[in-house]
């Protein structure tokens, strides 16, 4: 009798998980995507192939409850290119990280959400040893110190 509620257990639990993996395919019969729904919405994460004799992947991006919410891009030799935050997807929100072919960083950007489109604020340059170097976008706001009275402030 315990095997059978044990059995029973197992079935009722295989039953009860509705994870799908979709796969969708280039002409060569490589992957172009790789998709994990749970119920009808995307969950986990989804995977992205350049259309290339051997798969490589391109971006992964993750979900949860059908937003994506962090994404990683790759070179086609397999490194990492860039990642970063996503308020939605393909909306990038906070300090992205930039790298080139051989993995080395070279940028730190960050965006902000304004008025609901994705903007970006500061942009950092950065050496082979992490170091941040002049080039980098910021702004400088200047005022006077002092002003006189009936004098309207421009920014």
């Amino acid at each position: 009798m315990k095997k059978i509620f044990i059995i029973l257990e197992l079935l009722l639990f295989i039953s009860c998980n509705n994870k799908k993996e979709v796969v969708e395919y280039y002409d060569n019969e490589n992957p172009k995507s790789v998709y994990i729904y749970e119920k009808g919405i995307k969950q986990d994460s989804s995977i992205h192939f350049y259309k290339t004799p051997k798969a490589v992947i391109k971006t992964i991006k993750y979900w949860k409850d059908n937003n994506a919410y962090y994404q990683r891009d790759f070179f086609d030799n397999g490194s990492l290119m860039r990642e970063g935050h996503l308020l939605r997807d393909n909306f990038r929100i906070g300090k992205w990280d930039l790298y080139n072919s051989e993995g080395c960083k070279l940028e730190v950007i960050e965006y902000f959400n304004i008025n609901n489109k994705s903007y970006i604020n500061q942009v950092w340059k950065l050496n082979s040893k992490g170091d941040t170097i002049p080039g980098g976008g910021f702004y400088e706001v200047k005022n006077k110190d002092t002003i006189s009275n009936n004098t309207p402030i421009r920014f």
